[in-house]
């Protein structure tokens, strides 16, 4: 029987990972037994639409929010805002005539269509709205901070169900008491925020706000985030999202079909069943609206075939994803600071000094070791540096530059951080995925992926393309044989 979306079981009971697997007592193989750590671009595909989330879990089809090829234009965007803001809180204020200049210089480095449409959609109808605003810029604004939670806790009838989460805050405003999702979507006529945006401020707001207290680092110590206001902050306008009782029953629906598409069976037949839209009633600005109505080819002829094999590989290279990098989140939330150290993830150092983009960090040769152990095994110079805690603070992709004695100088980019007396070194994202050659990860999913959906239409093609005659010897019933001379 199909379970309708609405009537899914719900809240779920979610599994986290018991000590022995945190410490990795236990040998990895096969389902975890754990659920998944989602990220807020999880829960918001899954929100939108089940089959958004399966494309994300199974085909590593990322983030069904955003409509293709725009991803890196939103990065720069937020990127250039941050700057001008950060400039004006030193009350560097740019005029109208020189904004223009200032972003052509900053994205000096991008190609001149990607500046160009920037500038033109996102950019400059942002400065023409707000350019005046930036007096308002002050020292107590940050960017990117990346949130985690392990018990996250959401109301359902009289019980209080929990589930794991973690994000990223574009920007959070101490002063002014705001949380902003800043997003490339929306237009000039809009009344409301662009879909599902409004839920996505809201699920980073209920991560932060129910953070315990003592997980906060020190120069948070003191905010009360429950009283912040949310704001979803388009290049034309800016909305204030209110609390809403139904953002808490879509969550839990979101979280249904996460734990229910990673455990694999017959619940991706009833995603299918459930999807938001149609071949005739389609959203053309979902992001993985080319995976569920892409062109079908005519070859090869053994496409069924094809399916019906590959998708065998889908779930067991996303629970591959669950011991090499979800549990990691895992471990970060839920082990002491010397069950890591054991494990050889973290390295803890004070920190020097940090200008220019570059953070120099005092290590014991103690701590340095597993950090020179992975550059040494792995040839990388990055890490992940985490500044503040694993619960709230700034996660850095850190390149390490020199060593000199004790000191270790990394280069993080130009950000803004509080001021920090300590900073912990883990592996870099990379090198936490890289695992032996066949479980390639996310990689692995999305070439399979395109490889069950690619083809040709043209018969000769077809009958000289060596990939699709060697589908047709594995899959269909073609006699593979010798070419003769």
């Amino acid at each position: 029987m199909v379970i309708p979306v609405n009537q899914r079981a719900i809240p779920v009971s979610w599994r986290r990972p018991e000590r022995e697997v945190l410490l990795e007592d236990r040998y990895k193989y096969s389902r975890p037994p754990f659920d998944p750590f989602p990220d807020v671009t999880n829960v918001v595909n899954a929100a939108k639409c089940p089959v958004a989330i399966l494309h994300d879990i199974l085909h590593a089809i990322e983030d069904a929010t955003i409509p293709g090829g725009k991803y890196g234009l939103g990065v720069l965007y937020q990127r250039f805002i941050a700057h001008l803001k950060l400039s004006a809180a030193r009350k560097d204020f740019p005029s109208t005539s020189d904004v223009r200049y200032r972003f052509e210089m900053f994205a000096r480095d991008e190609n001149d269509k990607t500046k160009a449409d920037c500038w033109r959609y996102y950019v400059e109808p942002w400065c023409s709205a707000r350019l005046d605003r930036l007096q308002e810029a002050n020292e107590n604004i940050f960017f990117e901070v990346s949130v985690a939670n392990a018990y996250v806790p959401f109301k359902f009838e009289s019980k209080n169900p929990t589930y794991p989460l973690r994000g990223r805050i574009d920007e959070i405003d101490l002063k002014n008491c705001k949380i902003i999702e800043r997003t490339i979507k929306g237009r000039r006529a809009d009344q409301s925020p662009p879909p599902l945006k409004d839920f996505q401020v809201w699920l980073l707001w209920k991560a932060l706000s129910t953070i315990e207290k003592r997980n906060y680092s020190e120069p948070w110590k003191g905010v009360d985030f429950e009283d912040f206001e949310l704001i979803v902050e388009t290049p034309y306008h800016e909305f204030v999202v209110k609390d809403n009782p139904d953002f808490e029953n879509l969550a839990h629906i979101a979280y249904a079909w996460i734990k229910d598409l990673a455990g694999g069976g017959k619940s991706e037949f009833e995603a299918y069943q459930h999807r938001a839209c149609t071949h005739i009633k389609t959203d053309m600005e979902c992001g993985a609206r080319w995976s569920c109505f892409g062109r079908r080819y005519k070859y090869p002829e053994c496409r069924g075939e094809v399916h019906k094999e590959i998708r065998k590989f889908y779930p067991p290279l996303f629970w591959q994803q669950m011991w090499d990098y979800q549990l990691f989140r895992y471990q970060l939330l839920m082990l002491e600071k010397k069950d890591l150290e054991d494990l050889g993830y973290l390295s803890e150092g004070r920190v020097v000094s940090f200008k220019d983009g570059k953070i120099e960090i005092e290590i014991t040769p103690l701590q340095a070791s597993p950090i020179l152990e992975r550059r040494t095994s792995s040839g990388e110079p990055g890490n992940l540096l985490v500044i503040g805690s694993f619960s709230l603070g700034f996660e850095l992709d850190a390149v390490l530059e020199e060593i000199t004695n004790n000191k270790f100088v990394m280069n993080v980019g130009r950000k803004k951080l509080p001021p920090s007396e300590r900073a912990m070194i883990l592996p870099s994202e990379s090198s936490i995925l890289k695992t032996s050659p066949w479980f390639l990860s996310r990689y692995t999913q999305r070439d399979l992926f395109r490889l069950e959906r690619w083809g040709l239409d043209k018969d000769e093609n077809a009958e000289k393309h060596s990939v699709i005659q060697l589908l047709e010897c594995l899959f269909g019933r073609k006699t593979m044989r010798r070419e003769t001379s």
